[in-house]
């Protein structure tokens, strides 16, 4: 995920979407994005920040998906 941002951070006006696998509170990931000049733009919208994976009997309710831009 490094060396793709690193990349991308060339391109102005990238966006990149999809299943993370990770969300917000795991900082060293997080830090991959903000540190390249990206952000996850779902935190602008406060009606988009519920969660796209349910809660299930092993996991809590979490978002993983992010729309990620310059």
């Amino acid at each position: 995920m490094e060396e793709a941002f690193m990349l991308l951070k060339e391109h102005p006006n990238s966006v990149i979407v999809g299943d993370y696998n990770f969300d917000s509170s795991w900082k060293a990931e997080e830090s991959v994005i903000t540190d390249n000049g990206f952000e996850d733009i779902v935190h602008n919208f406060i009606d988009c920040k519920k969660e796209t994976m349910l809660k299930t009997p092993r996991f809590p309710a979490w978002r993983p998906d992010k729309i990620v831009c310059q």
